[in-house]
């Protein structure tokens, strides 16, 4: 046997340690048949299959690319990146893995059994919504996976806002960067919270917040929020404030909906500290963020629960604010947009929900309260729970500790609330609209295949370093195409949404030019972060522009890279650009004027070789020079 046919063995031995294992996590999710005691992950059984499913998919790629290799005689020389994909297929099932495993340790069941039926219960109302206006079963995900981790606060991974750690913390992250774009294109939700919270049930009520952001992640709702933002006739610059804030103003607006007052009573302690820290905060145009400042996510809140009838609560939360913050500083006029941007959102239809309002959607209703409210005395009379609504039980648990703390911990409120939820909670996985038929499942075990050979072609995807050289004009390369379908695919594998195209003179079909692949990503409200995440998490680096000249601005940002495509090296360019810019329509307009008129496509090259002649090869200048024959072909003449 040859050195190559042992590695071809060794390779596929390597690979099957991921499938033996995934297999034995699948057996233990299987739905127990009585009397048999539960088996330990079967609530997690659709979130295992479909993982599996799509890293199995992965797997075969793999192991086709493998077999080729062999066939081929070219196995040594790709030997080592293979065994690197391998090993990212174990790095992202271990993202998994150990989150799922903290469920076999009763001191953390304990808490992620509740946490998980609470996500559950606030997401799943949303999922059945956008299942039953034609979403199709593989576009929705699984029942979020509630994990505990070192960040200070809740929120969910699939937003990508908590992978900037601090500077001593970014080597931590360094390796597992790369693959967090493809955990977050699987189909599972997760939402972290802090390690802390295993004994402090209160807090547990802001995974409410943290569902809302995957609803709207998920479920595509970004455009339709900034569309009933803008009915709101919030003026000016504070709508560019609200813009800014959205994400976070509709989680808040989300979890007052799933939990009613018990959530903005949790908000409440969430976000107290110093009162002049509070009443100090001031963000300007300068630099909005994402959060809306304490003191008006409180009134947020509050504003809510009047709309949803608890006027009476709402009244005892803002004394009970106001009397340790008495005042703010954004101004009257700030608080004057707070029921216009309410009522916007509360009661606009959202297409991608069957066209009914969030209140249609999930409300913690009169009743719910009611509940609640019983279950408070119960609860502190050391009695045990009657309700089996998860939301109720959890918001009575909070309104508990709220009323009397002390008998709260005394009297064990969380135990009982927690071995309630434990008890009543239904054998069996998750139900769910995509798990109905087996001909169904079988279509999406199939489409989760799919989507992990996509996911393989990812993993094979090594964005490198940007290659800076002097400026020179190259024949037209055809297989500059291939790499921007490449590069496109790879970033609407992870934001679906997006459009990613192919600009500027490599995308012209015989045009002469520097050889970059210039790429156009033109972006709506709300999708700029993500993308900049996504491209720097396939490695894109920002621009280094040439001497001389300014780099774009992070609000229109470049990013830069190289990829190796048929042992060539093609440097990249991608412009992120809002899609409500006069710059994307020029783009597609010059770009298609030179298809469709050689004469201008000859003018313009013969402008190139001019500039090259005339000894300038600093590409900023070399752009810049560019300009007056750019204009005359947007205009129509050459």
């Amino acid at each position: 046997m040859t050195l190559e046919q042992r590695k071809a063995i060794e390779l596929e031995r390597k690979l099957d340690s991921l499938v033996s294992e995934l297999q034995k996590w699948r057996d233990l999710s299987e739905a127990s048949k009585p009397p048999e005691e539960p088996k330990p992950f079967e609530k997690h059984h659709s979130q295992l299959r479909r993982i599996s499913s799509q890293l199995e998919g992965a797997q075969d790629a793999i192991r086709k690319a493998i077999q080729h290799h062999a066939r081929m005689g070219t196995l040594l020389a790709f030997c080592r990146d293979l065994e690197v994909c391998i090993l990212d297929l174990h790095s992202v099932w271990d993202f998994f893995r150990a989150k799922l495993a903290l469920r076999a340790v009763p001191f953390y069941a304990c808490y992620l059994v509740p946490a998980d039926e609470l996500a559950w219960k606030c997401y799943e109302p949303a999922r059945s919504r956008a299942h039953a206006a034609s979403a199709q079963a593989q576009q929705l995900k699984e029942p979020p996976l509630v994990f505990f981790d070192a960040w200070s606060t809740p929120y969910a991974r699939s937003r990508f806002i908590p992978y900037e750690e601090p500077d001593e913390n970014r080597r931590r992250w360094a390796v597992k960067a790369q693959h967090l774009p493809l955990i977050k294109s699987l189909p599972i939700p997760v939402i972290g919270v802090p390690w802390f919270q295993a004994r402090h049930l209160s807090d547990t009520l802001l995974l409410a917040h943290e569902a809302g952001h995957v609803v709207e992640h998920d479920f595509g709702l970004t455009s339709t929020l900034h569309q009933l933002l803008g009915t709101a006739g919030v003026p000016g610059e504070r709508h560019a404030a609200w813009a800014s804030w959205l994400g976070e103003v509709f989680a808040d607006v989300y979890g007052c909906l799933s939990l009613g007052p018990a959530f903005v009573g949790a908000l409440m302690d969430f976000l107290a500290m110093d009162p002049q820290d509070i009443m100090a905060q001031r963000p300007d145009s300068s630099g909005w963020g994402d959060y809306p400042t304490d003191f008006l996510r409180i009134l947020l809140g509050l504003r809510v629960l009047e709309v949803m009838g608890f006027q009476e609560k709402a009244d005892a939360y803002r004394k009970e604010w106001l009397a340790l913050y008495p005042r703010h500083a954004m101004g009257q006029e700030f608080e004057e947009d707070i029921p216009r941007v309410v009522d916007a959102l509360l009661t606009g239809p959202i297409p991608e929900l069957g066209k009914v309002s969030l209140c249609d959607v999930l409300c913690f209703s009169a009743v719910d309260q009611r509940n609640a409210a019983s279950e408070v005395t119960r609860l502190l009379r050391a009695e045990k729970p009657g309700s089996s609504n998860v939301r109720v039980l959890l918001a009575a648990a909070r309104l508990a500790y709220e009323k009397d703390p002390g008998a709260y911990v005394a009297g064990g409120v969380e135990a009982l609330v927690l071995q309630k939820i434990e008890k009543d909670r239904e054998s069996g996985p998750r139900n769910s609209p995509t798990g109905a038929g087996a001909k169904e499942a079988k279509a999406l075990e199939a489409a989760d295949r799919e989507a992990g050979a996509r996911l393989f072609g990812w993993l094979t995807l090594r964005i490198g370093p940007y290659v800076h050289e002097p400026v020179v004009c190259r024949p037209h390369d055809p297989r500059s195409a291939e790499v921007a379908r490449r590069v496109g695919e790879a970033v609407r594998h992870h934001l679906p949404g997006v459009t990613v195209e192919h600009i500027g003179s490599t995308s012209v079909q015989g045009c002469e030019g520097k050889g970059v692949v210039d790429l156009m990503i033109p972006v709506m409200p709300g999708q700029l972060e993500p993308v900049k995440a996504v491209l720097d998490a396939l490695g894109f680096q920002k621009q280094v522009p040439p001497a001389g000249h300014e780099p774009w601005p992070e609000d229109r940002p470049m990013r830069q890279g190289s990829l190796e495509h048929e042992g060539t090296r093609y440097n990249l360019h991608v412009h992120v650009i809002p899609a409500d810019s006069p710059e994307v329509e020029t783009q597609r307009r010059f770009r298609d004027q030179l298809r469709g008129d050689p004469a201008k496509r000859e003018a313009y090259v013969a402008r190139k070789r001019e500039l090259l002649a005339q000894g300038i090869t600093n590409s900023g200048d070399y752009a810049e020079a560019k300009g007056t024959v750019i204009e005359r072909i947007l205009k129509g003449s050459r």
